[in-house]
């Protein structure tokens, strides 16, 4: 009976370790694959104030010949008085610092 006990207790064992090792992969995974927001936000704000509002996502996109790609994308509300040549030099300028603050080439900057 020990035996059996003892036997029963090893199988639990192991598949708790197994799904504990699956956990930590994912937690991984994903902890790897995000930004730190709030700090880019603060950051953003202070460096560029006329933005009004800013959202992040990981927009997938594709070319519909059998290439899919997933794109960290920010997505920028301007300030309604500010002139679009100064929108655009802004939207370049922090494409640039933001590439460079996430070492990330491939980030894209959309504005609305």
């Amino acid at each position: 009976i020990l035996e059996e006990i003892y036997q029963k207790n090893e199988k639990l064992l192991g598949d708790k370790d197994a799904k504990i090792q699956l956990l930590e992969s994912q937690l991984l995974r994903f902890t790897s694959d995000s930004i730190p927001f709030n700090a880019i936000a603060n950051e953003m704000i202070v460096q560029y104030p006329n933005i009004v509002k800013m959202s992040f996502a990981k927009a997938v996109s594709t070319d519909f010949k059998g290439k899919k790609d997933t794109v960290p994308t920010f997505y920028l509300h301007w300030a309604n008085e500010l002139p679009k040549e100064q929108i655009n030099e802004q939207k370049e300028s922090l494409k640039k610092w933001i590439k460079v603050r996430l070492n990330n080439k491939n980030i894209r900057v959309v504005s609305y």
